[in-house]
């Protein structure tokens, strides 16, 4: 398992570090801080991986699952969780299934020590839909693409911060397309959030447009707060009984700063309470699927 030592970097250049590189997940446990807008760990493809996630993408039909997963059981954990996950028996009898299993819980065990906590909450998920550039409301989150191009960040000085927050689309917020990035397959990225003064970033556009294979990782309650139940045996979080949630798991980034409109909430009268729902930018209802299923991916999807 992984774990913080208590010495951390303290001289001024490691703090003033935007984007840091580490060279393996060790030393991203060691090195990483809170002032790193970006953490990245480049990590080779392994052998056999995009041969069983091209079959893994065109024979099953999840699209996401939420789960609970505990640094002291993270293998048995992620195992149970997926076990939710329409993946063919085939694939799952696979040498590189276990391996990828290994390797999501190798990552949980890292995001635990990262945050300093005894688990985390697991989004595995084939479709996203960030088209905006964003900074996640979270202290920071962890993305791994196994499959596909990965999330596409713009450094600060190519960026156009206050057009961000002013709500204007993403041609007014670019200064500088040459300056885009994007992780790349199984790199382990760590982009910090919260505060609004994280690096902003979004689904590139190859993934709106088709299937990819994405890991995040929030901190610990981060699903039960917007809105998701838990089963504690498989831990396996999923949509209330009403099918309801207050705001969608793929939705929880940050809003630009601008003033609510008139158009932004609706009026309930007394005639109509019974049949509506009062609709605000924080109050949405959303259908889903029974209780203790997993709801189809609505909305915008993880970076």
């Amino acid at each position: 398992m992984f774990h913080i030592k208590k010495s951390k970097p303290t001289s001024s250049a490691a703090t003033d570090t935007v984007v840091a590189k580490f060279s393996s997940l060790e030393a991203l446990v060691e090195g990483f801080i809170q002032q790193h807008q970006l953490a990245i760990v480049e990590r080779a493809v392994p052998t056999g991986a995009n041969d069983f996630f091209t079959a893994l993408l065109s024979s099953s039909t999840f699209e996401e699952v939420h789960g609970n997963v505990r640094k002291k059981s993270s293998l048995a954990d992620i195992s149970s969780i997926l076990d939710s996950a329409d993946i063919p028996l085939k694939l799952r009898k696979l040498p590189f299934y276990k391996e990828w299993l290994r390797d999501i819980a190798t990552i949980c065990e890292v995001s635990c020590a990262l945050q300093g906590k005894d688990c985390v909450d697991a989004t595995i998920e084939t479709s996203r839909g960030c088209i905006r550039y964003h900074v996640d409301m979270v202290p920071q989150r962890l993305l791994v693409t196994y499959s596909g191009q990965g999330t596409e960040w713009i450094p600060n000085e190519a960026a156009d911060r206050d057009a961000f927050l002013k709500g204007k689309p993403n041609p007014k917020i670019i200064l500088d397309k040459s300056a885009l990035r994007w992780m790349n397959p199984f790199d382990v990225s760590v982009f910090r959030g919260g505060d609004g003064n994280g690096l902003l970033h979004r689904t590139p556009d190859s993934a709106l447009k088709s299937k990819s294979l994405l890991l995040r990782l929030d901190e610990p309650g981060f699903c039960t707060r917007v809105g998701l139940d838990f089963d504690e045996k498989t831990r396996v979080y999923f949509y209330n009984e009403d099918g309801s949630s207050d705001v969608s798991v793929d939705e929880y980034e940050a809003p630009p700063k601008k003033k609510a409109t008139a158009a932004a909430k609706k009026t309930v009268t007394k005639k109509n309470l019974v049949a509506k729902k009062t609709v605000t930018k924080q109050s949405i209802k959303k259908k889903g699927p029974a209780k203790r299923q997993r709801a189809p991916k609505r909305g915008r999807g993880a970076t």
